[in-house]
Protein backbone atom coordinates (compact mmCIF):
# COMPACT_ATOMS: atom_id res chain seq x y z
CA UNK A 1 0.00 0.00 0.00
CA UNK A 2 1.27 3.16 -0.92
CA UNK A 3 2.04 6.54 1.36
CA UNK A 4 -0.64 8.25 -0.26
CA UNK A 5 -3.29 4.90 -0.32
CA UNK A 6 -2.61 4.82 3.61
CA UNK A 7 -2.94 8.11 4.52
CA UNK A 8 -6.43 8.32 2.55
CA UNK A 9 -7.24 4.76 4.91
CA UNK A 10 -6.49 6.69 8.09
CA UNK A 11 -8.47 9.86 7.04
CA UNK A 12 -11.46 7.68 6.52
CA UNK A 13 -10.53 5.63 9.34
CA UNK A 14 -10.79 9.27 11.74
CA UNK A 15 -14.09 10.02 9.58
CA UNK A 16 -15.68 7.04 11.13
CA UNK A 17 -14.92 7.30 14.58
CA UNK A 18 -16.25 10.72 14.44
CA UNK A 19 -19.14 9.91 12.53
CA UNK A 20 -20.09 6.13 13.98
CA UNK A 21 -18.67 5.85 17.43
CA UNK A 22 -19.77 6.92 20.44
CA UNK A 23 -17.06 8.65 21.62
CA UNK A 24 -16.01 11.58 24.22
CA UNK A 25 -14.93 14.90 22.91
CA UNK A 26 -11.33 16.03 22.79
CA UNK A 27 -13.09 18.50 25.39
CA UNK A 28 -13.67 15.99 27.63
CA UNK A 29 -10.20 14.74 27.97
CA UNK A 30 -11.41 11.10 29.10
CA UNK A 31 -10.56 7.97 27.57
CA UNK A 32 -11.94 4.05 28.69
CA UNK A 33 -12.42 1.21 26.76
CA UNK A 34 -15.09 1.26 24.19
CA UNK A 35 -15.08 4.87 23.86
CA UNK A 36 -12.21 6.29 20.97
CA UNK A 37 -10.99 9.41 21.26
CA UNK A 38 -10.40 12.16 18.42
CA UNK A 39 -8.16 14.70 19.33
CA UNK A 40 -6.80 17.53 17.73
CA UNK A 41 -3.01 18.10 18.35
CA UNK A 42 -1.71 21.90 17.65
CA UNK A 43 1.68 22.13 16.49
CA UNK A 44 4.23 22.51 18.99
CA UNK A 45 1.64 21.33 21.78
CA UNK A 46 -0.02 17.60 22.99
CA UNK A 47 -3.70 16.69 24.04
CA UNK A 48 -4.13 14.71 27.71
CA UNK A 49 -6.72 12.55 28.34
CA UNK A 50 -7.95 11.20 31.77
CA UNK A 51 -7.80 7.31 31.99
CA UNK A 52 -8.93 5.30 35.13
CA UNK A 53 -7.74 1.22 35.93
CA UNK A 54 -10.06 -0.16 39.17
CA UNK A 55 -7.64 -2.46 39.26
CA UNK A 56 -4.76 -4.14 37.88
CA UNK A 57 -4.67 -4.53 34.02
CA UNK A 58 -2.40 -4.96 31.02
CA UNK A 59 -3.23 -2.76 28.47
CA UNK A 60 -3.00 -1.60 24.79
CA UNK A 61 -3.37 1.83 23.58
CA UNK A 62 -3.47 2.51 20.10
CA UNK A 63 -2.84 6.07 18.37
CA UNK A 64 -3.57 6.49 14.89
CA UNK A 65 -2.65 9.90 13.40
CA UNK A 66 -3.95 11.44 10.05
CA UNK A 67 -0.45 13.43 9.54
CA UNK A 68 2.47 13.51 11.88
CA UNK A 69 3.27 10.40 13.23
CA UNK A 70 2.17 10.13 17.09
CA UNK A 71 3.80 9.73 20.15
CA UNK A 72 2.03 8.31 23.49
CA UNK A 73 3.16 8.30 27.14
CA UNK A 74 1.05 7.37 30.16
CA UNK A 75 1.75 9.56 33.40
CA UNK A 76 1.29 8.75 37.04
CA UNK A 77 1.23 12.57 38.57
CA UNK A 78 4.53 13.80 36.85
CA UNK A 79 5.93 10.62 36.39
CA UNK A 80 6.14 9.25 33.10
CA UNK A 81 5.56 5.17 33.08
CA UNK A 82 5.21 4.14 30.22
CA UNK A 83 6.75 5.80 26.72
CA UNK A 84 6.33 5.26 23.12
CA UNK A 85 8.12 7.52 20.98
CA UNK A 86 7.76 6.03 17.55
CA UNK A 87 11.03 5.00 16.55
CA UNK A 88 9.96 4.29 13.29
CA UNK A 89 7.61 7.27 12.51
CA UNK A 90 4.76 5.37 11.77
CA UNK A 91 1.17 6.51 11.56
CA UNK A 92 -0.02 4.17 13.86
CA UNK A 93 1.46 2.72 16.93
CA UNK A 94 0.73 0.94 20.39
CA UNK A 95 2.13 1.46 23.40
CA UNK A 96 1.11 -1.50 25.80
CA UNK A 97 1.87 -1.24 29.26
CA UNK A 98 1.23 -3.05 32.57
CA UNK A 99 -0.81 -0.45 34.95
CA UNK A 100 -1.81 -0.94 38.66
CA UNK A 101 -5.06 0.28 39.70
CA UNK A 102 -5.82 4.41 40.19
CA UNK A 103 -5.91 7.66 37.90
CA UNK A 104 -3.67 7.99 34.89
CA UNK A 105 -3.02 10.60 32.41
CA UNK A 106 -2.33 9.36 28.67
CA UNK A 107 -0.38 12.45 26.40
CA UNK A 108 -0.14 12.32 22.84
CA UNK A 109 1.92 14.65 20.87
CA UNK A 110 3.34 14.39 17.47
CA UNK A 111 7.31 13.17 16.68
CA UNK A 112 7.99 16.83 14.83
CA UNK A 113 5.88 18.87 16.31
CA UNK A 114 3.22 19.07 13.67
CA UNK A 115 -0.35 19.74 14.05
CA UNK A 116 -2.08 16.44 13.57
CA UNK A 117 -5.50 14.79 14.33
CA UNK A 118 -5.06 11.58 16.55
CA UNK A 119 -7.39 9.30 17.13
CA UNK A 120 -6.91 7.36 20.51
CA UNK A 121 -8.55 3.63 21.27
CA UNK A 122 -7.59 1.31 24.49
CA UNK A 123 -6.97 -2.02 22.03
CA UNK A 124 -6.89 -4.59 25.53
CA UNK A 125 -7.41 -4.39 29.06
CA UNK A 126 -6.02 -7.63 30.45
CA UNK A 127 -6.65 -8.13 33.94
CA UNK A 128 -3.73 -9.46 36.54
CA UNK A 129 -3.76 -12.32 38.17
CA UNK A 130 -3.62 -11.72 42.14
CA UNK A 131 -2.39 -14.47 44.40
CA UNK A 132 -3.07 -14.66 47.60
CA UNK A 133 0.31 -15.01 50.09
CA UNK A 134 -0.03 -18.05 52.40
CA UNK A 135 1.03 -17.13 55.94
CA UNK A 136 4.52 -19.03 57.00
CA UNK A 137 4.91 -20.38 53.48
CA UNK A 138 7.98 -18.75 51.10
CA UNK A 139 7.02 -17.83 47.62
CA UNK A 140 9.32 -17.18 45.07
CA UNK A 141 8.75 -15.56 41.98
CA UNK A 142 10.15 -12.46 39.21
CA UNK A 143 9.36 -9.86 37.46
CA UNK A 144 10.63 -8.88 34.25
CA UNK A 145 10.71 -6.36 31.23
CA UNK A 146 7.95 -9.17 29.66
CA UNK A 147 6.17 -9.24 33.08
CA UNK A 148 6.61 -6.30 34.73
CA UNK A 149 4.08 -6.49 37.43
CA UNK A 150 3.09 -9.32 39.79
CA UNK A 151 0.31 -8.80 42.60
CA UNK A 152 -0.22 -10.72 45.87
CA UNK A 153 -2.94 -9.96 48.65
CA UNK A 154 -2.21 -10.57 52.14
CA UNK A 155 -5.86 -11.20 53.96
CA UNK A 156 -6.81 -9.94 57.11
CA UNK A 157 -4.49 -10.43 60.31
CA UNK A 158 -5.46 -11.88 63.59
CA UNK A 159 -2.31 -11.53 65.21
CA UNK A 160 0.82 -9.41 64.41
CA UNK A 161 3.26 -10.91 61.98
CA UNK A 162 6.18 -10.17 59.63
CA UNK A 163 6.71 -9.76 55.52
CA UNK A 164 10.30 -11.05 54.18
CA UNK A 165 11.32 -9.41 51.32
CA UNK A 166 14.34 -10.45 49.52
CA UNK A 167 15.84 -9.70 46.42
CA UNK A 168 18.21 -12.63 44.91
CA UNK A 169 20.12 -10.33 43.05
CA UNK A 170 23.35 -8.15 44.81
CA UNK A 171 22.99 -4.91 42.50
CA UNK A 172 19.48 -4.40 42.01
CA UNK A 173 15.89 -5.26 43.39
CA UNK A 174 12.62 -5.11 42.25
CA UNK A 175 10.05 -2.03 43.50
CA UNK A 176 7.53 -3.86 46.28
CA UNK A 177 4.69 -1.37 47.70
CA UNK A 178 2.41 -2.72 50.28
CA UNK A 179 -0.84 -1.29 49.48
CA UNK A 180 -4.13 -1.24 51.87
CA UNK A 181 -6.36 -3.18 49.65
CA UNK A 182 -9.86 -1.12 50.86
CA UNK A 183 -8.36 2.67 50.62
CA UNK A 184 -5.49 2.28 48.04
CA UNK A 185 -2.83 3.92 50.84
CA UNK A 186 0.25 2.94 50.71
CA UNK A 187 1.19 1.68 53.68
CA UNK A 188 5.40 0.84 53.11
CA UNK A 189 7.51 0.69 50.24
CA UNK A 190 10.80 -0.54 49.17
CA UNK A 191 12.51 0.92 46.45
CA UNK A 192 15.30 -0.67 43.71
CA UNK A 193 18.57 -0.05 45.91
CA UNK A 194 16.96 -2.02 49.19
CA UNK A 195 17.78 -5.16 48.43
CA UNK A 196 15.70 -6.88 51.52
CA UNK A 197 12.95 -5.26 54.37
CA UNK A 198 11.05 -6.77 57.49
CA UNK A 199 8.04 -5.12 57.66
CA UNK A 200 6.41 -5.64 61.26
CA UNK A 201 2.40 -5.52 60.10
CA UNK A 202 -0.11 -4.97 63.18
CA UNK A 203 -3.76 -6.75 63.45
CA UNK A 204 -6.59 -5.90 62.42
CA UNK A 205 -9.56 -5.74 60.28
CA UNK A 206 -7.28 -4.32 56.88
CA UNK A 207 -6.15 -6.38 54.59
CA UNK A 208 -3.08 -6.03 52.32
CA UNK A 209 -2.24 -5.54 48.21
CA UNK A 210 1.54 -6.27 47.88
CA UNK A 211 2.95 -4.71 44.21
CA UNK A 212 6.09 -6.29 43.04
CA UNK A 213 7.39 -4.05 40.15
CA UNK A 214 10.72 -4.32 37.75
CA UNK A 215 12.71 -1.45 38.45
CA UNK A 216 13.20 -0.64 34.64
CA UNK A 217 16.64 -3.09 34.28
CA UNK A 218 16.72 -5.32 31.38
CA UNK A 219 17.25 -8.04 33.05
CA UNK A 220 14.58 -10.41 35.22
CA UNK A 221 14.47 -9.92 38.91
CA UNK A 222 13.67 -12.32 41.23
CA UNK A 223 12.37 -12.34 44.27
CA UNK A 224 11.04 -13.92 47.28
CA UNK A 225 8.28 -12.90 50.01
CA UNK A 226 7.00 -14.47 53.07
CA UNK A 227 4.58 -13.58 55.97
CA UNK A 228 5.41 -15.44 59.51
CA UNK A 229 3.12 -14.37 62.11
CA UNK A 230 3.90 -13.70 65.91
CA UNK A 231 2.78 -17.38 66.60
CA UNK A 232 4.65 -18.98 63.82
CA UNK A 233 7.85 -17.23 62.85
CA UNK A 234 8.50 -19.55 60.24
CA UNK A 235 8.14 -20.36 56.86
CA UNK A 236 7.43 -23.45 54.94
CA UNK A 237 10.83 -25.32 54.00
CA UNK A 238 12.88 -22.70 56.20
CA UNK A 239 14.06 -23.35 59.87
CA UNK A 240 13.87 -19.62 59.74
CA UNK A 241 12.06 -16.80 58.01
CA UNK A 242 13.57 -15.98 54.24
CA UNK A 243 15.89 -13.73 55.62
CA UNK A 244 17.14 -16.82 57.83
CA UNK A 245 19.54 -16.49 60.95
CA UNK A 246 22.79 -15.45 59.10
CA UNK A 247 20.83 -12.67 56.89
CA UNK A 248 22.62 -9.55 56.63
CA UNK A 249 21.33 -6.21 57.88
CA UNK A 250 17.77 -5.47 57.43
CA UNK A 251 16.48 -2.46 55.87
CA UNK A 252 13.30 -1.25 57.54
CA UNK A 253 10.59 0.77 55.02
CA UNK A 254 8.71 3.96 56.23
CA UNK A 255 5.09 2.50 57.03
CA UNK A 256 1.96 4.56 58.06
CA UNK A 257 0.86 4.21 61.43
CA UNK A 258 -0.92 1.19 60.77
CA UNK A 259 1.81 -0.66 59.69
CA UNK A 260 4.64 -0.51 62.86
CA UNK A 261 8.25 -0.15 61.90
CA UNK A 262 10.59 -2.76 63.45
CA UNK A 263 11.64 -2.52 67.06
CA UNK A 264 14.64 -4.14 67.97
CA UNK A 265 16.74 -4.83 71.16
CA UNK A 266 20.45 -5.28 71.40
CA UNK A 267 22.10 -6.67 75.32
CA UNK A 268 24.12 -3.87 76.74
CA UNK A 269 26.84 -6.18 78.34
CA UNK A 270 29.22 -8.33 77.02
CA UNK A 271 27.41 -11.18 78.97
CA UNK A 272 24.48 -10.81 76.85
CA UNK A 273 20.89 -10.56 78.09
CA UNK A 274 18.66 -13.45 80.07
CA UNK A 275 14.90 -14.09 78.02
CA UNK A 276 12.72 -15.38 81.20
CA UNK A 277 9.04 -16.99 80.77
CA UNK A 278 7.64 -13.95 82.20
CA UNK A 279 8.10 -10.25 83.52
CA UNK A 280 9.79 -11.10 86.28
CA UNK A 281 13.57 -11.03 87.22
CA UNK A 282 12.99 -14.33 89.47
CA UNK A 283 10.87 -15.94 86.36
CA UNK A 284 12.84 -19.05 84.65
CA UNK A 285 14.90 -18.45 81.65
CA UNK A 286 13.90 -19.48 78.16
CA UNK A 287 17.04 -18.32 77.06
CA UNK A 288 19.73 -16.13 76.64
CA UNK A 289 21.02 -13.46 74.03
CA UNK A 290 24.58 -13.36 73.33
CA UNK A 291 26.32 -9.81 73.03
CA UNK A 292 25.99 -7.94 69.73
CA UNK A 293 22.99 -10.00 69.03
CA UNK A 294 19.35 -8.18 68.21
CA UNK A 295 15.59 -9.52 68.64
CA UNK A 296 12.44 -8.26 67.59
CA UNK A 297 10.08 -6.25 70.08
CA UNK A 298 6.87 -8.15 70.10
CA UNK A 299 5.73 -5.75 72.54
CA UNK A 300 6.36 -4.06 76.36
CA UNK A 301 4.52 -4.84 79.73
CA UNK A 302 2.44 -2.13 81.42
CA UNK A 303 5.16 -1.17 83.36
CA UNK A 304 7.59 -0.87 80.67
CA UNK A 305 10.38 -2.74 82.64
CA UNK A 306 10.43 -5.57 80.88
CA UNK A 307 9.87 -6.44 76.37
CA UNK A 308 8.33 -9.19 74.90
CA UNK A 309 10.50 -10.45 72.18
CA UNK A 310 11.50 -12.95 69.69
CA UNK A 311 14.51 -13.91 69.42
CA UNK A 312 15.55 -16.47 66.70
CA UNK A 313 12.13 -18.43 67.16
CA UNK A 314 12.25 -18.21 70.86
CA UNK A 315 9.44 -15.63 72.57
CA UNK A 316 10.19 -14.39 76.37
CA UNK A 317 10.99 -11.43 77.79
CA UNK A 318 13.92 -9.03 79.07
CA UNK A 319 14.12 -6.49 81.26
CA UNK A 320 14.52 -3.07 79.75
CA UNK A 321 17.23 -2.27 82.00
CA UNK A 322 20.10 -4.77 80.11
CA UNK A 323 18.82 -3.70 76.81
CA UNK A 324 19.14 -0.82 74.25
CA UNK A 325 16.45 -0.47 71.55
CA UNK A 326 17.09 0.34 68.33
CA UNK A 327 14.61 1.33 65.11
CA UNK A 328 10.92 2.94 66.01
CA UNK A 329 9.50 1.85 68.79
CA UNK A 330 7.21 4.41 69.61
CA UNK A 331 4.23 2.36 68.61
CA UNK A 332 4.88 -0.81 70.23
CA UNK A 333 1.65 -2.44 71.93
CA UNK A 334 1.36 -2.88 75.64
CA UNK A 335 1.11 -6.63 76.17
CA UNK A 336 -0.15 -8.20 79.89
CA UNK A 337 2.94 -10.48 80.35
CA UNK A 338 2.11 -14.27 81.56
CA UNK A 339 1.72 -15.51 85.31
CA UNK A 340 4.85 -17.44 86.52
CA UNK A 341 4.72 -21.00 85.16
CA UNK A 342 6.76 -23.14 87.36
CA UNK A 343 7.69 -26.58 86.29
CA UNK A 344 6.56 -29.31 87.96
CA UNK A 345 9.21 -32.14 88.58
CA UNK A 346 8.33 -35.68 88.27
CA UNK A 347 7.63 -37.26 91.40
CA UNK A 348 10.38 -39.85 92.54
CA UNK A 349 10.74 -42.17 95.55
CA UNK A 350 14.07 -40.69 97.19
CA UNK A 351 15.73 -43.55 99.37
CA UNK A 352 16.48 -42.17 102.39
CA UNK A 353 19.52 -40.64 103.50
CA UNK A 354 22.27 -42.84 104.60
CA UNK A 355 22.33 -42.62 108.60
CA UNK A 356 26.28 -41.63 108.33
CA UNK A 357 25.94 -39.18 110.80
CA UNK A 358 27.64 -35.82 109.70
CA UNK A 359 28.48 -32.06 110.93
CA UNK A 360 29.16 -30.94 107.89
CA UNK A 361 25.70 -29.70 107.61
CA UNK A 362 24.11 -29.22 104.33
CA UNK A 363 25.42 -29.83 100.66
CA UNK A 364 25.08 -26.29 99.79
CA UNK A 365 26.32 -25.37 95.88
CA UNK A 366 27.57 -21.64 94.99
CA UNK A 367 29.06 -20.80 91.58
CA UNK A 368 31.99 -18.95 90.28
CA UNK A 369 30.39 -17.81 87.08
CA UNK A 370 26.45 -17.50 85.64
CA UNK A 371 25.60 -21.17 84.97
CA UNK A 372 22.33 -22.57 83.66
CA UNK A 373 19.99 -24.91 85.60
CA UNK A 374 17.81 -27.33 84.19
CA UNK A 375 14.28 -28.95 84.55
CA UNK A 376 15.88 -32.16 83.17
CA UNK A 377 19.54 -33.68 83.66
CA UNK A 378 20.52 -32.78 79.85
CA UNK A 379 22.06 -29.29 79.02
CA UNK A 380 18.78 -28.92 76.01
CA UNK A 381 17.76 -25.48 75.83
CA UNK A 382 14.01 -26.50 76.08
CA UNK A 383 14.87 -27.71 79.58
CA UNK A 384 16.25 -24.29 80.24
CA UNK A 385 14.86 -23.94 84.08
CA UNK A 386 17.26 -20.48 85.32
CA UNK A 387 21.19 -19.05 84.63
CA UNK A 388 22.02 -18.99 88.18
CA UNK A 389 24.27 -16.12 89.31
CA UNK A 390 27.23 -16.02 91.73
CA UNK A 391 27.03 -15.05 95.18
CA UNK A 392 23.49 -16.82 94.96
CA UNK A 393 22.93 -20.52 96.71
CA UNK A 394 21.68 -23.99 96.01
CA UNK A 395 20.91 -26.80 98.99
CA UNK A 396 21.42 -29.88 96.76
CA UNK A 397 19.24 -32.59 97.36
CA UNK A 398 20.32 -35.43 95.41
CA UNK A 399 22.65 -36.53 92.37
CA UNK A 400 22.33 -38.70 89.15
CA UNK A 401 23.15 -42.43 89.52
CA UNK A 402 25.35 -41.89 86.47
CA UNK A 403 27.15 -39.10 87.87
CA UNK A 404 27.64 -35.32 86.24
CA UNK A 405 24.29 -33.92 87.96
CA UNK A 406 23.34 -32.78 91.18
CA UNK A 407 19.49 -32.13 91.77
CA UNK A 408 18.84 -28.90 93.92
CA UNK A 409 16.85 -26.60 95.18
CA UNK A 410 17.89 -22.55 95.02
CA UNK A 411 18.18 -20.65 98.58
CA UNK A 412 14.84 -18.77 98.29
CA UNK A 413 12.69 -21.77 97.56
CA UNK A 414 11.69 -20.04 93.99
CA UNK A 415 13.91 -22.70 92.12
CA UNK A 416 12.93 -25.99 93.22
CA UNK A 417 14.71 -29.38 92.12
CA UNK A 418 16.64 -28.28 89.28
CA UNK A 419 19.73 -30.00 87.61
CA UNK A 420 22.64 -28.49 87.70
CA UNK A 421 26.16 -30.21 86.00
CA UNK A 422 28.48 -30.94 89.05
CA UNK A 423 31.40 -29.55 86.93
CA UNK A 424 30.39 -26.03 87.07
CA UNK A 425 29.73 -26.00 90.68
CA UNK A 426 31.19 -25.03 93.58
CA UNK A 427 30.20 -27.54 97.05
CA UNK A 428 30.27 -26.89 100.84
CA UNK A 429 29.29 -29.13 103.04
CA UNK A 430 28.10 -33.09 103.35
CA UNK A 431 27.95 -33.86 99.90
CA UNK A 432 29.44 -37.22 99.09
CA UNK A 433 26.56 -39.09 100.49
CA UNK A 434 23.56 -37.21 98.01
CA UNK A 435 21.26 -39.73 98.10
CA UNK A 436 20.81 -41.41 93.97
CA UNK A 437 17.68 -39.79 92.47
CA UNK A 438 15.69 -40.28 88.82
CA UNK A 439 14.64 -37.44 86.58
Amino acid sequence: MTHKRFGFFLALLLISLLAFTSMASAQDGILASGQPLVAAVGQGSSFSASYTLPDARGVSIIAISDAAPPIVSVLLGDEVIAASVNPNAEAGLTLNAFLLAGSYTVRVATLDGSAANVALNIGAEVPINVEILAPSALTSGEVSPQFPVVLYRLNALPEPGFLYIENALLDTGARIRLVDAATGAVSGSVGADLLGARLLIAPGTNSYQIEVIQSGSPNPEPFSLCFAPISADTCEGNSAPVTGATQPALVEATLAPTVVSACTIMPNSAGGANIRQTADVNSPLVGAMPASTTADVIGISPDRAFYNINFNGRVGWVAASVVTTTGDCSGIQTVNPPPTLTPTPTATNTPSPSPTPTTAGPCIISFASPTFVYTQPTADPSFLFDQAQPGQTYTANGRLGSGGWVRATRSDGVIVNAWIPTMQVLSNGSCNNLPVVSP
